[in-house]
């Protein structure tokens, strides 16, 4: 017979604290998708899908026997990798976000927020990790608000996450374990 987990152990198995630029707004019909919500930070989403072609560019980098091709790709990804991380930065502070520890799993997140939000609200998420600059944009819902001042903290669940996004997601997650033990 298995041991009998709690709630709270099952939850942390699933939940991470990462650090994360977040935005958040209002959710209205005329946006379906929750990227339209952030066109100031289109550059930073461009930023993930420039990720997804360096992964497999490792992949055939790894086929290669010629030691001086293997390392003048690896430079030239790395001269890719400071040219990406400095252009989000100024995203970033152009848009002068501020980051926080978050909690969240593929099936929602925990953050402050400072403005006014009931349970059952709609918003877009705008969520960019830190250190790895993974951008996440979707529609989550108030599920609940733990804090009655400001700035509130707001427990949301994911609405409509694309295959993809979870995938990507989890990858980041066990990235991010993957560093912490690796400390």
């Amino acid at each position: 017979m298995m041991p009998e987990t709690n709630d709270h152990e099952r939850r942390d198995s699933f939940r991470l604290e990462m650090t994360a630029y977040t935005s958040h707004k209002p959710k209205h019909i005329e946006f379906p998708l929750s990227a339209d919500y952030f066109r100031e930070l289109e550059s930073i989403a461009l930023n993930s899908e420039l990720n997804n072609l360096k992964l497999e560019l490792n992949i055939i980098t790894d086929r290669i026997k010629d030691l001086a091709t293997r390392k003048a790709i690896e430079i030239l990804n790395s001269q890719l990798d400071i040219v990406s991380k400095l252009h989000i930065n100024q995203a970033i502070t152009q848009q002068e976000l501020t980051s926080q520890s978050i909690s969240i799993s593929e099936g929602g997140c925990s953050m402050s927020i400072d403005v006014d939000i009931k349970e059952g609200d709609e918003v877009a998420l705008a969520l960019i990790f830190t250190p790895s600059y993974f951008s996440l944009f979707v529609f989550a819902q108030a599920i609940t608000i733990t804090d009655s001042e400001q700035p509130k903290k707001v427990h949301f669940k994911f609405l409509d996450l694309s295959e993809r996004q979870k995938q990507l997601l989890i990858k980041t997650m066990f990235q991010v374990q993957t560093d912490a033990k690796n400390r």
